[in-house]
């Protein structure tokens, strides 16, 4: 099946954010429930994108194995009620996968409202971002995946006073049935400014200038189990799209 096949992944927010990024496809859908499947970008395997009610979820993933399954994303508690619904471990599809950190995908559509301090935006040139990034992240959020992926990324910092207090990473993808997704990342605000709304502003910059840009949505993803960025986010529109469970295969 195609990305642009009519169903219920076709109308699925998760869904359509995420399966053009990773070159899914269908591979089997219901009235409720859908799962695509695409390349696992972190290795030779395969990744399944799974939406909707989760016992119709279930019962798509048992009813069309496939081999080589390295990771999942599906809406939390999808593992557990699959193997409730397998019954035995012999008919479980993926016993080498683990749970991984559960994270929230939340999705912005309209501008949020202006916030003092967007001025203070500013899109960085790749040249200034590997200087700038680095610095900043170091010191607000060193365990971000971000980190290391610099280069590949555009970015744009909050500056006052000449100095960089914050930083985000926007990416344009695209969006299943047309259209482009803003996707944002690795936000980080240095400890000594926090408090004072420059992350709120910094995202409301970005989101409306993507928007006004062309962008159909903005898409970013926080983890389930920290609370204080899933609040900020919501303030300035965004809506909790899908709860998603990471499966992953254990390396070594």
């Amino acid at each position: 099946m195609s990305l642009t096949d009519t169903g219920f992944l076709a109308g699925d927010m998760f869904y359509r954010a995420q399966a053009a990024r990773f070159g899914a496809t269908v591979l089997a859908q219901s009235d409720r429930a859908g799962v695509g499947v695409g390349p696992d970008p972190r290795g030779s395997g395969l990744r399944l994108l799974a939406s909707g009610e989760i016992g119709e979820i279930a019962d798509l993933l048992l009813s069309h194995p496939l081999d080589d399954v390295t990771s999942v994303q599906a809406p939390l508690g999808t593992l557990d009620e699959v193997r409730r619904r397998a019954g035995d471990a012999a008919a479980e599809p993926w016993p080498s996968l683990t749970s991984g950190r559960a994270w929230d995908l939340l999705v912005l559509t309209e501008a949020p409202p202006r916030r003092d301090g967007e001025g203070n935006a500013r899109a960085l040139e790749p040249a200034e971002a590997s200087v700038i990034v680095p610095d900043v992240l170091a010191e607000a959020y060193p365990d971000t995946w971000a980190l290391q992926h610099v280069d590949e990324l555009s970015w744009t910092g909050y500056v006052e006073d000449g100095t960089w207090l914050a930083v985000m990473a926007c990416n344009r993808a695209p969006m299943l049935g047309g259209g482009e997704v803003a996707v944002l990342s690795g936000l980080g605000t240095r400890p000594a400014a926090r408090g004072r709304g420059i992350g709120a502003a910094l995202t409301s910059a970005i989101a409306c200038r993507e928007l006004g840009d062309g962008a159909s949505a903005i898409q970013l993803g926080t983890w389930t189990d920290v609370d204080g960025p899933r609040r900020l986010y919501e303030r300035l529109g965004f809506r909790l799209v899908q709860q998603v469970e990471n499966l992953v295969r254990p390396e070594g």
